[in-house]
């Protein structure tokens, strides 16, 4: 940006995250659905955390600018079906909105691998983001992310992340993203259903961290409504809830509930062979610095994992994808 300035050079980004704006933009616009809602200078810029709180600095707060800007909200999503060429597995249908994108490396034959890119930096309270993926007959799909995603603090309304995963008879879909960051202040529901027919394979892992580790930041506030549910074959077999309100690291700091971890792991494995992988899963477990704990049956496995850091904590899934040997390790967690 420093470059560009001294050379005379006009950059336009698009960009949600209010304090990079804040700091690097010369003059910003707020768009809602295409049409410009309010604009200004940098000196027009109130320092606040939220894109909420921004007003014109004129006399008196503007009730009318804040009301715009706390309906702005984002809609976005994917919606991904594979189909079967031969022994690979390819794009049948895909469906991107709302500034979610797939790019599939190469490299990943026959497994296909879809890389979800949200080019709004992350998420806020009022958002809504709907993912949906078939896995096609005796199709191999791999969902992961580019990079951790982010949800921001929340003013006036939750974050909504609604997740639909489906397995045809013979085929394998594994949901691999990032870990998720979710910040002091965020509120968020997230909701992840799977449906499995027949001889299919199922693999889900998600990290959450609650708070900024990194940056010394600790969650006080906020709220996390998560929901998994598993149905095979019209049957339900793997139901979850987690539900944190208030001072959620005052809640992690019960032995009960986190044991003062700032970060947890849930990995569900749904295949036939998930049972008999479960001491290879706990062997691969042991040499990694985070809590643990392993289950299997009824060809369920489930993985637990409590921790303090995001790179033991992706270490330990690393391991634990690779004892599975369902699909080969997400090019995007090994670079």
């Amino acid at each position: 940006m420093k470059a560009a300035h001294e050379s005379g050079m006009a950059i336009l980004p698009v960009e949600r995250y209010y304090q990079f704006a804040r700091d690097h933009a010369g003059r910003w616009a707020v768009l809602d659905r295409g049409q410009i809602v309010l604009s200004g200078t940098r000196t027009k810029m109130v320092k606040a955390e939220s894109v909420a709180a921004a007003v014109l600095e004129h006399s008196g707060p503007d009730q009318n600018v804040l009301r715009t800007l706390q309906t702005i909200r984002a809609v976005g999503g994917l919606a991904l079906t594979t189909r079967a060429d031969g022994a690979l597995t390819t794009i049948g249908l895909l469906h991107e909105y709302g500034g979610y994108r797939i790019k599939c490396p190469a490299s990943r034959v026959p497994v296909l691998e879809a890389v979800m890119i949200n080019t709004g930096g992350g998420v806020v309270g009022g958002d809504h983001i709907a993912i949906a993926a078939t896995a096609a007959a005796n199709c191999r799909l791999v969902i992961t992310t580019a990079t951790a995603e982010r949800i921001y603090r929340a003013n006036d309304a939750r974050t909504e992340i609604d997740v639909a995963l489906n397995v045809d008879n013979g085929a394998t879909l594994a949901w691999l993203p990032q870990a998720t960051i979710v910040f002091s202040g965020a509120a968020v529901t997230r909701r992840i259903t799977a449906t499995l027919s027949g001889a299919s394979r199922l693999l889900i892992a998600e990290t959450t961290a609650y708070g900024r580790a990194a940056s010394g930041e600790v969650m006080h506030s906020g709220c996390l409504n998560d929901q998994w549910r598993i149905v095979r074959d019209g049957r339900l077999v793997f139901a979850d809830a987690t539900r944190l309100n208030g001072d959620i690291a005052a809640a992690l700091a019960k032995s009960a509930v986190g044991g003062g971890a700032a970060l947890s792991s849930l990995l569900v494995c749904v295949a036939p062979e998930a049972a008999a992988r479960r001491d290879a899963v706990r062997d691969a477990l042991a040499p990694h610095n985070v809590l643990s704990g392993v289950s299997a049956w009824n060809g369920l496995l489930t993985v637990r994992l409590l921790g303090n850091r995001l790179d033991q904590m992706a270490n330990a899934l690393r391991s634990t994808v690779a004892a599975l040997n369902i699909v080969p390790l997400p090019v995007a967690w090994t670079h």
